[in-house]
């Protein structure tokens, strides 16, 4: 099954632990491009240089993947960077509060984890991939043959042993201790005891790993992998290039939060509203709700127990919920679907609404030609409000058990299913092969 390894990470020289906050950065693929810029301004040595730089007239011996490899071998060798002495295993915390009020911490560790196919079972994704991201984030390997940012991955901890040693821990001052531009708190404890190396290296040796975020970054690396083994005949498993950096949170961590991801649709021409609404009550049972956008999410809690899977706003006035009738329309839409694939709210969404009434296709989808996506029911009801959309539909959150199944089915959840909070963030270590 799983098999980790500590490894002798790279970090920022402790020199600048104050600037931390400036010098790490989100994900590559929640970044947008004012971000981007926004993250090359605030300090010369932000990591995005390294994980996501500008393009600034790139050529094929000048660009962005070149200019990271050689921002990467300048920091290490002036110091602006430094390898850890001892292999090691990083425990990360992040604390966070939800728009509900709620205070929450998620704590985990970074390590290396051997890659394997999927085929065999250990490693497990949920969800689809595109060429263009993977072949981005592969250009930048082959460069600096370095991991700047970590792929989240969950594993289940029944026994609590892991959490049991993870918990003594974080008792301890954070060698890193800092809070980031969003108001989220960044903890990072440098373990290298060997002792409790061996003992989580056991702890995880008969464990699956579930990826939650960074299922590019996991294809691309055994993409690489492929690559170093044709051109150096090496495959015995134990090359640098053969594992990956990892973030592995426990399935019962109380910080465990995914967000739901509402649809936005739009630019669909002849769409007749009050058609669509009564083809969609042939299947669902329609109630109009008398509740402006700030009172809705309570209403969707309300509801997260029974079978109203996702809310509608619609004539830019009103809120309706929508209840299916019964499951077998959805086994009728999906007949080749595995029983956790059907039972996803956005599944049912997508096949019996967006797919068959809508007509917009995955391929449409994907590229949100007719389709947007957005975490905040407030900007979804406002583009709606301001005619820039025709409709919304608001979705409830898909439940850690939801992803754990499909992912056991072998089978990808529809695009937008799952949204991790709070973001992992990247230039806190770095796994250079």
């Amino acid at each position: 099954m799983a098999q980790i390894k500590a490894f002798n990470g790279i970090r920022y020289n402790e020199r600048y632990n104050k600037d931390i906050a400036k010098l790490t950065a989100p994900p590559y693929d929640v970044i947008s491009e004012q971000q981007q810029k926004a993250l090359h301004d605030v300090h010369p040595y932000n990591v995005i240089r390294l994980e996501y730089g500008l393009t600034e007239g790139d050529n094929e011996a000048d660009n962005r993947y070149t200019r990271a490899a050689a921002y990467l071998e300048q920091w290490l060798r002036d110091g602006v960077l430094v390898q850890d002495k001892s292999p090691a295993i990083y425990v990360y915390q992040q604390g966070f509060t939800l728009d509900d009020g709620r205070t929450l911490t998620r704590t985990g560790f970074i390590s290396l984890v051997k890659l394997e196919e999927f085929s065999k079972g250990v490693v497990l994704p949920h969800e689809y991939t595109l060429s263009k991201p993977k072949a981005d984030r592969l250009n930048l390997m082959r460069a600096c043959k370095a991991n700047f940012s970590q792929i989240f991955s969950l594993y289940e901890d029944s026994d609590a042993k892991i959490s049991y040693i993870l918990e003594g821990i974080i008792q301890q001052p954070a060698d890193v201790d800092f809070i980031d531009s969003d108001g989220i708190s960044n903890k990072l404890w440098v373990i290298a005891d060997q002792n409790i190396i061996e003992f989580i290296q056991q702890a995880m040796s008969d464990k699956r790993i579930f990826i939650a975020d960074g299922h590019h970054r996991y294809e691309t690396a055994l993409n690489f992998r492929a690559e170093m083994r044709a051109i150096t005949g090496k495959s015995d498993g134990e090359q640098p290039f053969d594992y990956v950096m990892m973030m592995m949170v426990a399935m019962e961590d109380p910080g465990l939060v995914i967000l739901p991801t509402h649809r936005i649709i739009k630019n669909i021409k002849g769409l007749d509203k009050d058609t669509l609404l009564n083809d969609i009550s042939s299947e669902f049972d329609v109630q109009a709700l008398d509740v402006c956008s700030c009172e809705v999410s309570n209403v969707i809690a309300q509801h997260e127990a029974d079978e109203m899977p996702f809310f509608v706003y619609y004539d830019g006035r009103r809120f309706y919920a929508l209840q299916l009738k019964s499951w077998a329309d959805v086994d009728k839409a999906l007949p080749d679907k595995p029983r956790a694939y059907k039972q996803l709210d956005v599944s049912v969404l997508h096949s019996l609404i967006i797919n068959s009434l809508l007509k917009i296709d995955e391929y449409s989808a994907a590229q949100q030609t007719y389709i947007t996506y957005t975490r905040d029911i407030s900007e979804a009801v406002e583009t709606v409000k301001d005619g820039d959309a025709q409709m919304a539909f608001i979705l409830r959150p898909t439940r850690i058990e939801q992803v754990k199944a499909v992912a056991l089915a072998a089978e990808k959840m529809p695009q937008k299913s799952t949204y991790f909070y709070p973001k992992l963030l990247t230039g806190l270590v770095i796994y250079k092969f």
